[in-house]
């Protein structure tokens, strides 16, 4: 989780280095041009921008912002610029707070939104009486309250990803101000549930990125070269199986690349481990064609070795090409998913375009590319997982991880009923749903219902078919139904989580 805060402020921090921060007032004469440059990149560069639904709220909160540039700082104009954006619903459409032109001082306390509060869980030598504290007021103001506020400034596909985002984003005291959570923009007042009271300087990004907060797995696992590769694997405690890890779906600089951590993963399943657990709550950039290898192995162990079980571990920073793999995992085989909804759903927005403004010389993000990985009627904004997790401050004093516990004592469920003979026997062959080709075939006992992906697509299904009822069968995919006409012998229509795909 470390990792992944680390990877969020870089992501924060991007830019070029020319201009002074937080200067006192802005150039206005300069922002109404950058202002009509980024709403014509957004048109241009923003899949489908034009039928969004909340595109004229985007271009209202514009209008609003333009009216007000004469009394505004630069970072208030930005502050005004990610109100904007946040409409959208996508993280990736946003200003880069840490971009070296606007250099955003933050304070130097690292905390975590847990089920029962915002805590504190590193800080630095001269507040270390603040570690372990939870936080009740920011800025006088109740911790919810004021993340209830600042989340119209925190762009992000749902609720969840606000929640991951929060604790960063409430420790800069210039974007509580520009959200009217405060007055000053270099400090911030904070209040424990103990009484403790302090108010903190803001300080340059990087003292704050030099303070830890240990992940749940820490301690589980002897090797600690781990902690910066982008994806490893280690034997599960008393060689129960093998757990895997996976930040970033990207070659490192040294050390194996994705190709060959998946031959070397593919050596120890043909021992036939009975578990693998899969941890995708840290991460979420890379490329996402480097996964059909690796989602094709997977599936073809749980095809050849009906004991083995996927469990894989999710959470609300879950994003990017992780949540991607989610996604693939969740239609292509029987994984089981606990822990948090992700921060994003099947089907998003993504890859980062960094826009530089011709004027003022800041940067903007907007993403560029739409990724389905589900039919494009789910506009479900999460996975959500088999089991949830509530992860307590308590868990985390104790160093246990809830995640990892869940898994090694699930129990699976019953198994489904198959499907009666006469009836795979009639549906076996070529169907046609949604505009997609879909096809029934029988392996063994089994009955499977397989849909290939398109060129440049992450979108397929490959699922057992299961008795539910007269006329509907059941899937390995939750909530997700087939209806057919056995006299016609066809497949009529999906129900695909509450959505009909016919």
């Amino acid at each position: 989780m470390e990792k992944q805060l680390k990877h969020l402020l870089g992501l924060l921090w991007f830019g070029l280095s020319m201009l002074p921060g937080l200067q006192a007032q802005s150039a206005s004469s300069a922002w109404p041009e950058d202002m009509a440059y980024i709403q014509k990149q957004l048109e241009k560069t923003f899949p489908h921008f034009e039928s969004h639904p909340q595109q004229s709220e985007v271009e209202q909160r514009f209008s609003e912002l333009r009216e007000r540039l004469e009394s505004l700082s630069d970072f208030e104009v930005l502050a005004g610029i990610q109100y904007a954006l946040n409409p959208l619903g996508d993280e990736s459409a946003r200003i880069p707070f840490f971009q070296t032109r606007l250099n955003t001082p933050i304070i130097s306390l690292k905390t975590y939104l847990f089920e029962d509060g915002l805590y504190v869980c590193d800080a630095p030598k001269a507040h270390s009486e603040w570690i372990g504290k939870r936080i009740s007021t920011i800025n006088g103001m109740p911790v919810m309250a004021v993340k209830e506020k600042l989340a119209h400034y925190i762009n992000a596909d749902n609720g969840q990803y606000v929640d991951y985002a929060f604790p960063l984003y409430a420790n800069m005291p210039a974007l509580l101000a520009a959200a009217q959570l405060g007055t000053n923009t270099d400090s911030i007042t904070l209040e424990s549930s103990d009484g403790l009271s302090a108010s903190f300087k803001a300080q340059p990004y990087e003292t704050y990125a030099a303070l830890e907060r240990k992940l749940p797995n820490d301690g589980h696992f002897q090797n600690t070269s781990f902690a910066d590769s982008p994806f490893w694997f280690a034997p599960l405690p008393d060689n129960q199986g093998l757990f895997v890890q996976l930040k970033r779906i990207q070659n490192p600089k040294d050390g194996p690349n994705f190709s060959s951590f998946i031959k070397d993963l593919k050596k120890l399943l043909n021992q036939k481990p009975n578990i693998l657990i899969l941890d995708l709550r840290y991460g979420g950039g890379g490329n996402g064609f480097k996964l059909k290898p690796f989602t094709d192995l997977i599936r073809e162990q749980q095809t050849q070795d009906p004991k083995f079980q996927l469990l894989v571990l999710i959470g609300r920073g879950t994003r990017g090409t992780l949540a991607e793999l989610a996604s693939i995992l969740s239609l292509n085989t029987k994984a089981i998913f606990i822990g948090e909804s992700t921060a994003e759903g099947p089907n998003t927005v993504a890859d980062s375009k960094y826009i530089e403004l011709p004027q003022t010389g800041f940067v903007v993000s907007i993403p560029h590319v739409f990724w389905p990985t589900s039919w494009a009627a789910d506009n479900r904004k999460w996975i959500s997982p088999d089991k949830v997790i509530d992860y307590s401050f308590e868990a985390y004093q104790k160093h246990t991880d809830p995640w990892l516990d869940a898994a090694l004592n699930y129990t699976p469920p019953k198994a489904l009923a198959p499907v009666p003979m006469e009836i795979a026997n009639s549906l076996v062959g070529k169907h046609q749903i949604g505009g997609r080709n879909l096809t029934v075939e029988k392996q063994g006992q089994q009955l499977l219902l397989r849909m290939n992906r398109r060129l440049k697509s992450f979108f397929e299904i490959h699922t057992e078919l299961y008795y539910a009822s007269e006329g509907v069968l059941a899937t390995d995919i939750p909530q997700v139904f087939v209806h057919y006409d056995i006299e016609n012998h066809t497949i009529t229509q999906l129900d695909w989580k509450g959505v009909n795909i016919q």
